[in-house]
């Protein structure tokens, strides 16, 4: 426990003023090294490489060996030795060298062999089906694009993450804004308080003064104490997104707080912004994502109409004319002369089930282009959307930071007019409920600031770049 609470310390708490202070882009980036979800997104990625090793691994030479003997009522029946080196290519083509011996005497006579045994080099090829697009090629080709495709999910699934971590940050540390507003407000009505009620008590103001600046000050602390319920939910929100690189949760010291809101996010996007988005939206993740699943389904569909040909499978075996023997005095022997040669035919009449294979991909990619096409006009309408609302609360903040300044002013003069006797509580009052509720609108606006711009990262996948 005493090593949690001293990594936090460590990674989390920066002094100042007397506080902790957990910074906005340090618990970014502690939620993106060390959140499990985090940690979990990448195991995609570790599992779409391991599958695109194993399809490779389809492919790597093999050696196969294989003895049979039989011997029964004292006599030898028959002694057979296969021994091959097996290389697959992913183009269809199959190598293959190997070396035969047999000896007995009920052998069959197609293993009828030299007194020492023979070699042999063989090739395999599918002269039709297979021969371009096999099975092979394709699953690799479709490993390598599963790869590319869970990087780009791997990137999305993240950017949500702390999208939705940089969120309930900015969540928290608006509340604490809150509070501390209504703290200042609190001060002011209880130094207002104590005025009146001195007024009071030297006979200067009546009684009932006294208790409307009591119940505005009842009111403030009233709707403070409801913030200390919001800031605790809130804490133990942000506890969930903190953790230690050895997937060890961490707790905040109560005396951690957030950020200032207004010092979270200072630039916001322009025009040139927006369009360079817009340009390179085919780059999104989501996009990419969806790209690369339909050209799986592209490399599916030339294996698929592969399978319309016949099947015509060729086997040539070159073999030695003793042992290893395949030289004679003048050279390589003739391949036309010591042989043995093959042919498979497969072919299914109606190829109905060919078809329908077909088909049903065709249909996959056509719903893959659809939900393409609508990503993208989605994607493009909400940079649009965001930029535009970015825009309209930088306006109004400009517009907020002058009302509040001018209620500031009004409360001040009313507060003096007050003690000079020419206003009443009434007013002041007023005045102090116009100043809050401009200083709250004030800090609202910079809360919806932040929160969009924090959509707008979200949206254009910047919260996650490897």
């Amino acid at each position: 426990m005493k090593k949690l609470i001293l990594s936090l310390f460590i990674l989390l708490a920066i002094k100042g003023q007397g506080q902790n202070i957990l910074r906005y882009n340090d618990f970014v980036q502690i939620v993106s090294d060390h959140h499990p979800m985090v940690q979990r997104a990448k195991l995609l990625l570790n599992r779409a490489e391991a599958q695109q090793m194993y399809t490779r691994g389809q492919n790597d030479p093999e050696l196969n060996s294989q003895w049979n003997q039989k011997q029964f009522d004292g006599k030898n029946y028959f002694q057979v030795l296969d021994a091959q080196l097996r290389v697959p290519t992913i183009f269809g083509v199959e190598f293959q060298g190997g070396y035969q011996w047999a000896n007995g005497t009920y052998l069959d006579e197609s293993l009828t062999l030299p007194e020492r045994g023979q070699a042999y080099l063989a090739i395999q090829v599918p002269l039709l089906q297979g021969l371009w697009n096999n099975e092979r090629f394709v699953q690799l080709k479709q490993a390598k694009l599963l790869v590319k495709a869970s990087k780009a999910e791997l990137r999305s699934i993240i950017n949500q993450m702390l999208s939705e971590a940089a969120l309930n940050y900015l969540e928290w540390s608006y509340y604490v804004a809150q509070y501390q507003v209504l703290a200042d407000a609190i001060l002011r009505t209880e130094d207002q308080f104590k005025i009146i009620k001195n007024s009071y008590e030297q006979g200067d103001l009546p009684a009932i003064d006294t208790l409307k600046s009591f119940i505005l000050l009842q009111d403030y602390q009233i709707q403070q104490n409801d913030l200390v319920l919001y800031l605790q939910k809130m804490r133990f929100q942000i506890n969930n997104f903190l953790w230690t690189k050895d997937s060890l949760p961490l707790q905040m010291a109560e005396t951690t707080n957030p950020q200032n809101l207004k010092e979270i996010f200072i630039n916001t996007p322009d025009s040139n912004t927006l369009q360079f988005f817009l340009g390179i939206l085919d780059q999104h993740p989501d996009l990419q994502n969806i790209q690369f699943q339909k050209d799986i389904l592209d490399w599916e569909r030339k294996f698929k109409n592969t399978k319309l040909f016949p099947k015509l499978d060729l086997k040539y075996n070159f073999l030695s004319t003793d042992q290893f023997q395949f030289f004679t005095p003048y050279g390589f022997q003739s391949f036309t002369e010591n042989y043995k040669l093959g042919f498979k035919f497969q072919y299914p009449i109606l190829i109905r089930k060919e078809r329908a294979d077909i088909i049903l991909n065709q249909i996959k990619i056509k719903e893959t282009i659809l939900k393409y096409q609508q990503k993208k006009y989605e994607l493009e309408n909400k940079y649009k959307s965001l930029f535009n609302e970015l825009n309209i609360l930088n306006k109004q903040s400009s517009q907020y930071n002058i009302l509040t300044s001018n209620y500031a002013t009004l409360a001040e003069a009313e507060k003096l007019k007050f003690s000079l006797g020419e206003s009443d509580l009434l007013l002041v009052t007023t005045r102090d409920l116009q100043l809050l509720e401009a200083q709250l609108k004030l800090l609202k606006n910079s809360f919806k600031r932040s929160e969009t711009l924090i959509k707008w990262l979200s949206s254009t996948a910047q919260f996650y770049q490897n």
